[in-house]
């Protein structure tokens, strides 16, 4: 690694001719009102003390050479930056307006002078046309029109990308922020010279650029980062090892892999309404069932993964299909209203029933991948205000381990049930529906409970012989369907 170090401001960063992008295995923008309003906060108090050139903001990593660098740690800042340079720009120029026609040519002129070196900080300036300084590996549409001057509220659509919802919310926060600031001058010119001190603030604050010429080892430094005591998720190391493995093949494996983790995310927030963390947790538990225990012990995504990949070499190219096939498999639960009242749940014997129908063919796999999107929806719905994925992978475990084995007890006292085994069918539906109420109307610290009366129930219905009978038929099932594992296990 060829590394390079220097102490530079605000500014001179921004003032070289160097385009940054950030990366798409990089986490999104997502500074809230409580951090930018700090942000804002701490560069105010220096105004006021008179320390601009102190105020140390922190490190900046890069990487790549030529005109083109990766921002692999620091965006947060840099954005927040470029948005609060857009807001200045506007304000600026309308106070620009109104003081040259109050007769203030000075500080008129002094503004325009600002204006145009602020501009500097948001542009590469070629012969040609000027291009975005910042931009984002999916060319954000929204940080591309806070950059231009351009952004309204009309660019945001159902079909905005969560992180295009998110710049813009923040936008209009940090822009009215900033008016509200401005308006505790009452004079127009203290306001103008008001957000010129802030921004000269902003742009005086001292950065340590970390960079290293090498584009490919980007990947390594924004992982490694979590061992240096800069908090990264589980969710932003996962994607980042996925997304490493796929820039190991092709500059088109990796624009493919950024635009399905985009379909992705929209598909989590836009139309499952879901935190993106809960729905992977939810599909990789339908994904990998036999996991679930190791998450549920506090095992992480990242390392699971890292376990995966030992024995996949292509699992990165999978892996983001079979979430995004789970997600649509979710839509289509969500859509037909089936997780979202007890009733739906005693339908489970309607002709139509795509459960049922999955049992019937014995397609156990599928099965299997919609019962825990069933179940994980259900329990979802029920506690989405806990936020808590240890809780939704335990409910997962005890729950769709018990419903698959009455599922599996309902086929086969079916399939040419004589009399008796007629009313042990009766007896299991009856217990599934109980099962689903249960699950509906358990908290989370009472399933475990519940679930074993649930089981104590199961036994009840069986005689001896009654059980002799069933396994028998439960293990011709599993050979036929090759899902014999959690069976066993119960």
């Amino acid at each position: 690694m060829a590394f390079s170090v220097e102490k530079s401001k605000m500014s001179n960063f921004l003032n070289k001719e160097i385009i940054y992008e950030v990366p798409g295995y990089q986490r999104h923008y997502a500074w809230k009102n409580v951090q930018q309003t700090q942000f804002l906060d701490d560069f105010e108090k220096q105004v006021t003390i008179g320390h601009e050139s102190d105020y140390y903001l922190g490190q900046i990593l890069t990487s790549g050479e030529g005109h083109r660098e990766a921002i692999v740690d620091g965006q947060q800042r840099i954005i927040t930056t470029i948005i609060v340079l857009r807001v200045v720009i506007d304000l600026l120029n309308t106070y620009k307006k109104k003081l040259k026609q109050d007769k203030l040519e000075v500080l008129s002129k002094r503004i325009e002078s600002q204006i145009s070196r602020y501009n500097r900080c948001l542009y590469v300036t070629k012969e040609s046309e000027p291009e975005r300084k910042i931009i984002t590996g999916d060319n954000s549409i929204i940080l591309n029109s806070i950059t231009d001057g351009t952004y309204s509220e009309s660019l945001i659509s159902n079909k905005s990308s969560h992180q295009d919802k998110v710049l813009s919310e923040s936008y209009i926060s940090i822009s009215k922020d900033i008016k509200s600031r401005t308006l505790k001058r009452r004079a127009l010119k203290d306001r103008a010279e008001y957000i010129m001190d802030l921004m000269h603030s902003i742009l005086s604050s001292q950065l340590v650029i970390i960079h290293d010429s090498n584009q490919d080892t980007g990947f390594k430094i924004f992982k490694d980062i979590n061992s240096k005591g800069i908090p990264l998720t589980q969710l932003d190391l996962l994607k980042s090892s996925i997304f490493e493995e796929q820039n190991n093949k092709s500059a088109t494996a990796m624009q493919q892999i950024e635009a399905h983790w985009k379909n992705l995310e929209s598909l989590a927030y836009e139309k499952l309404n879901m935190d993106f963390f809960d729905f992977i947790v939810l599909s990789w538990s339908v994904l990998y069932p036999k996991t679930i225990t190791e998450i549920d012990s506090g095992a992480s995504l990242y390392d699971l993964y890292n376990e995966l990949t030992d024995t996949d070499d292509n699992l990165s190219t999978t892996l983001i299909d079979n979430f995004i096939e789970v997600g649509i498999d979710a839509e289509n639960i969500i859509s037909s209203n089936v997780y979202k009242s007890n009733a739906a749940y005693t339908q489970f014997n309607n002709e139509n029933s795509a459960i049922k129908n999955l049992l019937l063919q014995n397609d156990y796999k599928s099965f299997q991948k919609m019962e825990f999107i069933f179940i994980g929806l259900a329990f979802k719905s029920k506690h989405s205000s806990e936020n808590n994925a240890k809780k939704y992978s335990r409910a997962l475990r005890e729950s769709s381990s018990l419903f698959l084995l009455l599922s599996t007890l309902l086929l086969v006292f079916k399939l040419n049930a004589d009399e008796n085994e007629r009313r042990i069918y009766i007896e299991i539906q009856k217990l599934i529906k109980e099962c689903h109420t249960v699950l509906l109307n358990s908290e989370p610290n009472e399933l475990t409970g519940n679930i074993k009366l649930l089981h104590e129930k199961l036994q009840d219905i069986f005689s001896q012989d009654d059980l002799d009978v069933a396994f028998k038929k439960v293990t011709f099932v599993k050979k036929i369907a090759h899902s014999g594992t959690v069976l066993v296990n119960q």
